[in-house]
């Protein structure tokens, strides 16, 4: 039994350190100054930012700026998204 304690309890270890190295990545990628936001990062081709962004609040996925315009709008606008080549 403590066997099993031991190795859940390592293996939960492993978890947390992978959970806080992804919110590190995620920090690290939101590090940017306030005039940027989750429809510059679409506009602009940031996948990484973009992710980021729905990572921290994924709701912005179908959030619209002040037109009613999403992230994918933005996308879509800017040809940055396959289907709009």
């Amino acid at each position: 039994m403590f066997r099993t304690s031991l190795s859940s309890f390592s293996s939960d270890l492993a978890d947390l350190a992978e959970v806080h190295q992804k919110h590190i990545s995620t920090m690290a990628a939101l590090a940017m100054n306030d005039d940027e936001n989750v429809w510059i990062a679409a506009s602009d081709g940031d996948i990484p930012k973009v992710q980021a962004y729905l990572v921290q609040d994924p709701s912005l996925a179908t959030k619209g700026d002040h037109n009613g315009y999403t992230c994918m709008h933005a996308a879509a606008g800017k040809k940055h998204l396959p289907e709009t080549h």
